[in-house]
């Protein structure tokens, strides 16, 4: 029996549709799973299901937003969240405006505040009116104004830049409130990873727990719990609960804390701090006390407050010690305190400067620090402290003990985790560190576009002065800002450096040069000159024994055949007078800049020699090779009326030899030296074997 034809078609429809639906199903079920494990805060297991299913549907808009989401809020990955929003986007039918609103935060945190506007357009213009709707507008206008401020400003509290403290602090969860402890050069700080005793709290993070690092040789040691810990801060201890660090006195003998979401303290008597004790209520004065510090003479305290009579959601308040009690908190106004969040006080060593975090002030996005100055007894309006302290992330707990110890917490990019705490290190202060990774050799990256060399002779003698310079550096893209030379012990910042040395022996001089690229970090390039220093051997000249030069045409250096004919006749001179040393001496005429003649004066004298030692002259009669560049002409460049003169040029193009003996002071001179014979090299930059 014959089948017929329309029910073949819908057999074989029916065959196309069956794995569509399959497909269907089974991504309803990896995005119920992972929607399960997210809530669970199984995190990775809800990865693992996301990408199962934008894998058997990669048009799937649900699956990249929700994974994009994930990255967002539960591994702190905004490079990841936006690869995957990006992706929903592209796969995206109807418009999801809360994509936008995601979108435009990643674009301002990477710093890219054009595509940030953009999207927080996006999403403004597709809110609903109403009066959640305006409230929602309210707040992305203000992210767009972030970003735009962050555009535009262009001040600095610090010139300098903030650097991660690194993998013995930070992880890849959250390090904020540094405390310095001078006492033991120790490290304080919350973290809030999976080590700590507590479960997650409703942000889907870990309950906080206290940590202290060890400054051991300035470096800092692996941090450790205070759980179990000994010593002075054995009464110091971490639970299940929240327990933070906030601020140690200026006297060093307080140590405040949050404990239970209030302010408690702990002093330092009989080489220990004592069990901690929660400030009364004229401080404790609502459900919520984050943080605070003390005035210089530890008689007035600012702290953090939710008090359901503030500006706004945390704010700033002052109390006073008065007969051994503390005063009820005063809330610090309407120049201070907004209606978002100020956090974090900090007050400088001389009482007159108050810095804080805050929300609610012009700033670049999120948490912001800022600075105001007390005057004629009022507050003077607070001034954002731009970057490198801020940024368009949370910036917060701003700690200064000194000019050169300045910590903060951020969750900035280029972090270990969601928040990281950074140290500030001004500009152009030089480090030496492994500059011994690099002795006598340059630094080198050719893909980058980097060449860092120290250039000078290896071999130098007593009592002569030598020239060393930090010619032709190039650090790629960035612009290089500082030169360092470092001898003895001595540093010297300076292009180039002259030295003369008094005794024979091993010497070493160290070059580091720093650059700067345009998003103002620093690079510190750093190698070693290594220098043998010889008594200056003595050279009997012969007068009556002549060398003819050699000439080249214009801006060239390669072997000329008249030039050949000479070299020639040069090689038969020094066969017969076996010897006979020379020294190879290459010269330009005055066209070009100088720096471009010394290199091509070396390359004329580099061909030369290459001439003579493959025509059979041992390259250990050659003891001195120079560039002079156009310092020393033959003949006027030019005629007596100021006119060019070509013929003249024309010699002035030259290489010279000039003669010597032997005699017994180069016994002294190592072989490895007479080897690469650069030992006695003016104007060289490499080895010409």
């Amino acid at each position: 029996m014959k089948t017929p034809f329309k029910i073949l078609l819908l057999f074989f429809a029916s065959l196309m549709i069956m794995p569509q639906l399959h497909a269907g199903d089974n991504i309803k079920k990896h995005l119920r799973k992972a929607k399960k494990y997210r809530n669970s805060n199984k995190f990775e297991a809800a990865e693992n299901q996301y990408l199962m299913a934008v894998k058997t549907d990669p048009t799937n808009f649900t699956a990249h937003f929700e994974l994009g989401l994930l990255y967002e809020a539960a591994f702190y990955d905004p490079s990841k969240a936006l690869e995957s929003f990006v992706k929903a986007e592209d796969v995206m039918k109807d418009t999801v405006y809360e994509l936008y609103y995601h979108m435009g935060r990643a674009y301002h945190y990477f710093e890219d505040y054009d595509k940030a506007i953009k999207y927080y357009n996006l999403f403004k213009n597709g809110i609903e009116e109403g009066s959640d709707g305006a409230i929602v507008t309210d707040y992305s206008l203000r992210q767009i104004e972030e970003a735009k401020f962050a555009k535009q400003y262009d001040q600095h509290t610090f010139d300098g830049m903030m650097v991660n403290l690194g993998e013995g602090v930070n992880s890849g969860f959250s390090e904020y409130v540094p405390v310095f402890m001078k006492k033991d050069s120790s490290l304080l700080f919350t973290r809030r990873g999976t080590e700590n005793l507590g479960d997650y709290y409703w942000d889907n993070l870990h309950y906080e727990d206290m940590y202290v690092s060890f400054y051991e040789n300035g470096e800092l040691s692996k941090a450790r719990s205070l759980k179990g810990i000994k010593g002075p801060l054995s009464k110091i201890n971490n639970t299940k609960k929240h327990e933070a660090v906030v601020d140690l006195s200026p006297s060093g003998d307080t140590l405040l804390l949050y404990i239970k979401n209030k302010l408690w303290y702990s002093t330092y008597e009989n080489d220990k701090w004592s069990e901690p004790e929660k400030f009364g209520k004229e401080i404790n004065m609502s459900k919520y006390q984050r943080h605070a510090c003390f005035t210089p003479d530890g008689k007035t305290l600012y702290f953090s407050s939710d008090n359901k009579d503030g500006k706004g959601g945390l704010d700033i308040y002052m109390s006073k010690l008065e007969n051994g009690e503390w005063t009820e908190g005063v809330n610090m106004g309407d120049v201070i305190n907004t209606t978002g969040n100020e956090d974090a006080p900090f007050m400088s060593k001389d009482g007159k400067t108050l810095y804080f975090a805050s929300t609610g002030h012009e700033g670049m996005g999120g948490y912001d620090l800022f600075t105001s100055e007390f005057k004629d007894g009022n507050w003077t309006e607070p001034v954002n402290m731009g970057t490198p302290v801020n940024s368009p992330a949370d910036d917060i707990y701003l700690k200064i003990e000194n000019e050169e110890q300045i910590y903060l917490s951020s969750n900035r990019k280029g972090g270990n985790g969601k928040m990281d705490i950074y140290e500030f290190k001004p500009y152009g202060i030089p480090e030496f560190k492994d500059c011994d990774q690099k002795i006598n050799e340059p630094y080198i990256a050719e893909a980058e576009g980097i060449h860092i060399e120290a250039f000078g002779k290896d071999t130098a003698y007593v009592n002569t002065m030598e020239v060393y310079e930090a010619n032709g550096c190039k650090a790629g893209e960035d612009s290089i800002t500082h030169y360092y030379w470092k001898y003895n012990d001595q540093e010297y910042e300076q292009f180039a450096y002259e030295m003369v040395f008094d005794k024979v022996g091993t010497e070493e001089l160290v070059l580091e040069v720093i650059s700067r690229g345009k998003d103002g970090y620093e690079t510190h390039y750093c190698l070693t000159k290594e220098i043998t220093v010889m008594d200056e051997p003595i050279i009997d000249t012969v007068p009556d024994f002549v060398l003819k030069p050699i000439y080249f045409d214009f801006d060239k250096y390669n072997i000329r055949g008249d030039a050949q004919e000479t070299l020639d006749y040069n090689i038969n001179v020094l066969t017969e007078n076996p010897d006979v040393i020379i020294e190879v001496i290459g010269h330009t005429d005055s066209k070009g800049s100088e720096s471009y003649n010394m290199k091509l004066g070396e390359n004329r004298a580099k061909w030369a020699i290459k001439y003579l030692t493959k025509n059979g002259i041992d390259k250990e009669r050659i003891i001195t090779i120079i560039s002079k560049g156009e310092s020393e002409p033959a003949v006027p460049n030019t005629n007596p009326d100021g006119s060019d003169n070509p013929e003249n040029r024309q010699k002035n193009r030259r290489v010279e030899f000039k003669p010597a003996t032997k005699v017994t002071a180069f016994d002294d001179i190592p072989e490895n030296t007479l080897e690469y014979q650069n030992w006695n090299i003016q104007g060289f930059s490499e080895s010409i074997y």
